[in-house]
């Protein structure tokens, strides 16, 4: 092991493992002795007390810390009721093509506060419990909960909570769901003319708010409301979505996802029903589909980056507040509508350097700004 010089100027020489009289020193130990202060000045700078030392100082001991590669005791900052400058996120379904993005947006809006994020994904109500006793113990500053397997368990936190994208009654915030779908409806009716529409899903009941939107447009404007497909309930969509075309005149199909009107407009393009063309269909999501398909899907953007803002900006306050109940009033997220080319706009110009999963983000940027409504 390389020896330690000490001389009165303070220079020397460092080693992996520093020794006096045969003692190892911790690392704030040693960035004291090379920063020439005392272990308790170095542990106030590196807990952002910055009145305890002068500038110049400090400067050099944040330094010497990322030059050591300092990681600070966590359970030593738990157990001494200070924070640990970390937030417990529980993310359900990574089968989800929105939830990779979603935790990336989530997690880099913690990262701006100086937080870093453990993530738990649990597979049902037995593991999210065991989820939240755990980040309980490791006393996180705060946690976000992304869905919500029991719904009577939300709201009874011990420890500054956001429950976001959860039914309403039960959460923090969450997506107007229902006015994405009258987007996408209102931008076929007035744009494209369409008067015959026809509701495409997995099942409705795990879309209520969508269909219950739909429905509400349809009476709205005095349309028919033909039966819903249910891809999971109906032994050959297929055969559905021909019969709706050619006996009840359907020209569009307003989805709830993005996979079930690609694959759609897969099908339809095998027929004499093409999409565009004679048949209008839309997405419901705003994933890569959108863009990179050889038909753009036209699809409801799920408001990705401004969940992810405004859930951590309320976590946040609630830490300094100390709050864990839920919001009084949830708050309601809008999403914007895509211009693709599956609803029979021209769509957008591919520049073959996008590789977004989710093109949420991509409404900012002044090339693809007039392709959203909102």
């Amino acid at each position: 092991m390389e020896k330690l010089f000490i001389i009165k100027n303070k220079q020397w020489r460092t080693c992996a493992f520093i020794k006096i009289f045969g003692v190892e020193m911790t690392v704030a130990e040693q960035i004291a002795l090379k920063a020439g202060v005392c272990r308790q000045t170095v542990s106030a700078v590196l807990n952002g007390r910055k009145n305890k030392v002068r500038p110049e100082k400090y400067e050099l001991i944040l330094k010497l810390a990322a030059e050591f590669n300092y990681q600070p005791d966590l359970n030593a900052r738990a157990l001494s009721g200070r924070s640990v400058k970390t937030i417990g996120l529980i993310q359900p379904s990574f089968s989800s093509l929105l939830t990779l993005p979603l935790v990336g947006a989530i997690t880099a809006e913690i990262s701006k506060r100086g937080y870093k994020t453990y993530i738990l994904s649990p597979r049902n109500a037995e593991e999210e419990q065991s989820a939240i006793r755990e980040f309980i113990a490791r006393k996180v500053d705060g946690l976000m909960i992304g869905s919500v397997f029991n719904p009577d368990n939300s709201g009874n936190y011990p420890l500054p909570t956001v429950v976001f994208s959860t039914p309403l009654g039960k959460t923090d915030l969450t997506v107007d769901f229902g006015y994405g779908i009258r987007l996408a409806m209102n931008h076929l009716y007035k744009v494209h003319g369409h008067r015959r529409f026809a509701f495409l899903s997995d099942w409705v009941q795990g879309n209520q708010a969508k269909y219950n939107a739909y429905l509400k447009f349809l009476q709205e404007k005095e349309l028919p409301a033909p039966a819903p497909v249910e891809t999971k309930l109906c032994k050959d969509p297929r055969k559905q979505v021909l019969s709706l075309i050619e006996k009840e005149g359907v020209t569009a199909f307003i989805g709830t996802c993005d996979i079930l009107p690609g694959e759609l407009m897969n099908f339809l393009n095998t027929t004499q029903y093409r999409c565009p063309g004679k048949i209008a269909v839309t997405g419901y999501d705003g994933t890569f589909l959108c863009y990179a398909s050889p038909i753009q899907l036209s699809a409801v953007v799920h408001p990705v980056c401004e969940i992810a803002r405004r859930s951590v900006a309320l976590l946040f306050d609630k830490i300094g507040k100390s709050v864990s109940d839920l919001t009084p009033e949830p708050l309601l997220i809008s999403p914007t509508f895509f211009k693709g080319q599956s609803c029979g706009c021209k769509g957008v110009q591919q520049t073959l350097n996008q590789y977004h999963l989710q093109i949420d983000n991509m409404r900012n940027l002044p090339e693809y700004a007039s392709h959203f409504e909102q």
